[in-house]
């Protein structure tokens, strides 16, 4: 692609002033990337609750078993990833539109980020919630291990025997 010709020579003044031209030619506009991901992930919430709507308007399981609650979700998944394109390509389009720049490929450029940052937060937002999940089911199975091996939940002994559970009851001497 031919450079037009006053970049050309805005370039050449800049070189020969000092300023060099590959630090100003970036352009890039933070501002721009950041309301282009808060702008994708606002039409994502809402395309989102639209198909939840759809969904459960349409949705006539009976029993939760045959063709009904199969064809649920896989519409859900369908659904899922339609909404997702969708809001990260009208956020890559409004962050190519609000940062003040010159040329295509910064604009482009604007977009990827936009898509880069939205995948990150998403492998984020899902892996701190597996490990969320697999906590409580790892604090679940410590309860029941402690249990198991006569201790309470904060590591003292649980009283065995009918002598030691009447002292357990009994506030005078429980300890």
């Amino acid at each position: 692609m031919a450079m037009p010709e006053e970049r050309r020579r805005g370039i050449e003044r800049r070189a020969a002033v000092g300023v060099y031209p590959a630090i100003e030619s970036a352009g890039l506009s933070w501002g721009g990337v950041w309301s282009g991901l808060l702008i994708g992930l606002g039409v994502l919430m809402l395309l989102s609750a639209f198909g939840l709507a759809v969904g459960v308007t349409t949705a006539d399981l009976g029993t939760g078993e045959g063709a009904g609650a199969k064809g649920l979700g896989i519409g859900a998944g369908v659904w899922a990833v339609l909404s997702l394109l969708i809001a990260l390509f009208v956020g890559g389009v409004v962050a190519a539109r609000t940062g003040s720049v010159r040329y295509q490929s910064t604009a482009y450029i604007h977009g990827a980020l936009v898509w880069v940052l939205a995948m990150l937060g998403i492998l984020y937002l899902a892996g701190s919630g597996i490990s969320l999940g697999a906590g409580a089911l790892f604090d679940v199975a410590g309860g029941c291990r402690a249990r198991r091996r006569g201790r309470r939940r904060d590591g003292r002994r649980e009283p065995r025997g009918p002598v030691g559970r009447r002292r357990a009851a009994d506030p005078d001497t429980a300890q």
